[in-house]
Protein backbone atom coordinates (compact mmCIF):
# COMPACT_ATOMS: atom_id res chain seq x y z
CA UNK A 1 0.00 0.00 0.00
CA UNK A 2 1.49 3.35 -1.06
CA UNK A 3 1.91 6.11 1.49
CA UNK A 4 -0.49 9.00 1.08
CA UNK A 5 0.26 12.62 1.88
CA UNK A 6 -2.24 14.53 3.96
CA UNK A 7 -2.33 18.00 2.41
CA UNK A 8 -2.99 19.50 5.84
CA UNK A 9 -0.22 20.05 8.36
CA UNK A 10 1.90 16.94 8.43
CA UNK A 11 4.58 15.73 10.86
CA UNK A 12 7.14 13.66 8.94
CA UNK A 13 8.92 10.54 10.21
CA UNK A 14 12.11 12.51 10.92
CA UNK A 15 9.99 15.07 12.82
CA UNK A 16 8.45 12.30 14.94
CA UNK A 17 11.92 10.91 15.61
CA UNK A 18 13.16 14.34 16.74
CA UNK A 19 10.17 14.90 19.05
CA UNK A 20 10.22 11.45 20.68
CA UNK A 21 14.01 11.24 21.06
CA UNK A 22 14.18 14.75 22.52
CA UNK A 23 11.29 14.10 24.89
CA UNK A 24 11.97 10.55 26.08
CA UNK A 25 15.48 9.42 25.20
CA UNK A 26 17.10 12.81 25.72
CA UNK A 27 19.83 11.85 23.26
CA UNK A 28 18.85 14.73 20.97
CA UNK A 29 19.41 18.26 22.21
CA UNK A 30 16.90 20.93 21.37
CA UNK A 31 18.50 23.13 18.72
CA UNK A 32 18.49 26.91 18.94
CA UNK A 33 16.43 27.35 15.78
CA UNK A 34 14.35 25.76 13.04
CA UNK A 35 14.52 26.54 9.34
CA UNK A 36 11.49 27.56 7.25
CA UNK A 37 11.18 27.41 3.46
CA UNK A 38 8.74 26.93 0.56
CA UNK A 39 8.10 24.25 -2.04
CA UNK A 40 5.44 22.92 -4.42
CA UNK A 41 3.72 19.87 -2.88
CA UNK A 42 1.81 19.19 -6.09
CA UNK A 43 5.10 18.56 -7.90
CA UNK A 44 6.98 16.88 -5.03
CA UNK A 45 4.26 14.55 -3.74
CA UNK A 46 5.87 14.13 -0.32
CA UNK A 47 4.85 11.26 1.95
CA UNK A 48 5.30 10.65 5.67
CA UNK A 49 8.78 9.17 5.22
CA UNK A 50 9.97 12.05 2.98
CA UNK A 51 12.84 14.20 4.19
CA UNK A 52 14.19 17.62 3.23
CA UNK A 53 16.35 16.18 0.44
CA UNK A 54 13.15 14.93 -1.23
CA UNK A 55 12.03 18.50 -1.86
CA UNK A 56 13.07 19.39 -5.40
CA UNK A 57 10.78 22.38 -5.98
CA UNK A 58 12.17 24.81 -3.42
CA UNK A 59 12.82 28.19 -5.08
CA UNK A 60 16.36 28.50 -6.37
CA UNK A 61 18.93 31.24 -6.13
CA UNK A 62 19.25 31.29 -9.92
CA UNK A 63 16.40 31.88 -12.37
CA UNK A 64 17.87 29.39 -14.86
CA UNK A 65 18.90 32.19 -17.23
CA UNK A 66 22.01 33.25 -15.35
CA UNK A 67 20.22 35.89 -13.27
CA UNK A 68 20.45 35.72 -9.51
CA UNK A 69 17.30 35.23 -7.50
CA UNK A 70 17.30 36.09 -3.82
CA UNK A 71 15.27 33.39 -2.03
CA UNK A 72 16.93 31.96 1.07
CA UNK A 73 15.49 29.87 3.86
CA UNK A 74 14.65 31.75 7.06
CA UNK A 75 15.34 30.72 10.65
CA UNK A 76 13.09 30.94 13.70
CA UNK A 77 14.40 30.79 17.27
CA UNK A 78 12.98 27.98 19.44
CA UNK A 79 13.19 29.80 22.77
CA UNK A 80 11.50 33.06 21.84
CA UNK A 81 9.55 32.64 18.59
CA UNK A 82 7.14 29.75 19.30
CA UNK A 83 3.83 29.58 21.15
CA UNK A 84 2.27 26.36 22.43
CA UNK A 85 -1.44 26.42 23.29
CA UNK A 86 -4.67 24.43 23.60
CA UNK A 87 -6.92 25.21 20.62
CA UNK A 88 -10.73 25.53 20.58
CA UNK A 89 -11.07 21.80 19.72
CA UNK A 90 -9.13 20.81 22.85
CA UNK A 91 -5.97 19.84 20.95
CA UNK A 92 -2.45 21.12 21.54
CA UNK A 93 -0.71 23.11 18.83
CA UNK A 94 2.68 24.73 18.34
CA UNK A 95 2.82 27.88 16.26
CA UNK A 96 5.67 30.03 15.06
CA UNK A 97 4.87 33.35 16.73
CA UNK A 98 6.74 35.50 14.22
CA UNK A 99 6.02 35.82 10.52
CA UNK A 100 9.25 35.20 8.57
CA UNK A 101 9.61 37.38 5.48
CA UNK A 102 11.38 36.00 2.42
CA UNK A 103 13.00 38.10 -0.28
CA UNK A 104 11.81 36.42 -3.49
CA UNK A 105 12.73 39.08 -6.05
CA UNK A 106 14.04 37.41 -9.17
CA UNK A 107 12.44 34.03 -8.43
CA UNK A 108 10.34 32.41 -11.16
CA UNK A 109 8.83 29.46 -9.28
CA UNK A 110 5.36 28.95 -7.85
CA UNK A 111 4.90 27.59 -4.34
CA UNK A 112 1.93 26.17 -2.47
CA UNK A 113 3.46 24.62 0.67
CA UNK A 114 5.99 25.37 3.37
CA UNK A 115 8.35 23.26 5.46
CA UNK A 116 9.84 23.52 8.92
CA UNK A 117 13.14 21.66 9.31
CA UNK A 118 15.34 20.97 12.32
CA UNK A 119 19.03 20.09 12.51
CA UNK A 120 19.86 16.83 14.30
CA UNK A 121 21.43 13.43 13.65
CA UNK A 122 18.51 11.35 12.43
CA UNK A 123 18.61 7.55 12.44
CA UNK A 124 15.65 7.56 10.02
CA UNK A 125 17.63 9.33 7.32
CA UNK A 126 20.78 8.52 5.41
CA UNK A 127 21.68 12.21 5.15
CA UNK A 128 24.16 12.07 7.99
CA UNK A 129 24.79 13.56 11.39
CA UNK A 130 23.67 17.11 11.99
CA UNK A 131 21.82 17.69 8.71
CA UNK A 132 18.50 19.49 8.39
CA UNK A 133 15.49 17.14 8.47
CA UNK A 134 11.78 17.77 7.98
CA UNK A 135 9.88 18.43 11.18
CA UNK A 136 6.58 19.29 9.50
CA UNK A 137 5.14 20.60 6.25
CA UNK A 138 1.94 22.47 5.62
CA UNK A 139 -0.10 24.11 2.88
CA UNK A 140 -0.13 27.78 2.01
CA UNK A 141 -3.63 29.24 1.56
CA UNK A 142 -3.16 29.27 -2.24
CA UNK A 143 -0.55 28.84 -4.97
CA UNK A 144 1.80 31.84 -5.11
CA UNK A 145 3.61 32.85 -8.29
CA UNK A 146 6.87 34.34 -7.00
CA UNK A 147 7.45 36.21 -10.29
CA UNK A 148 4.71 38.61 -9.20
CA UNK A 149 6.25 39.64 -5.87
CA UNK A 150 9.46 40.82 -4.29
CA UNK A 151 8.70 39.69 -0.72
CA UNK A 152 6.60 36.94 0.77
CA UNK A 153 5.65 36.70 4.45
CA UNK A 154 4.65 33.34 5.87
CA UNK A 155 1.96 33.91 8.48
CA UNK A 156 0.66 31.33 10.93
CA UNK A 157 2.96 28.34 10.53
CA UNK A 158 1.65 25.79 13.01
CA UNK A 159 1.20 22.10 13.67
CA UNK A 160 -1.04 20.25 16.07
CA UNK A 161 -1.63 16.79 17.42
CA UNK A 162 -5.12 15.50 18.00
CA UNK A 163 -6.70 12.22 19.04
CA UNK A 164 -7.16 11.21 15.40
CA UNK A 165 -3.43 11.12 14.58
CA UNK A 166 -2.04 7.63 14.17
Amino acid sequence: MAEEFNEDYFIHTTGEEFIWRHLFAEDVEKPIQVTVGFFDQQENELVKSSDLTDITTEPTQDDGQGNEATYTRQTVQFASEFDVYLNADGNWEAQISVDPTFDVSGNTESVMSYFVAVEFGSTESTNGEGDLHLLWTGPLNQRYDLRKMDEFTKEGAFVGIDGDNQ
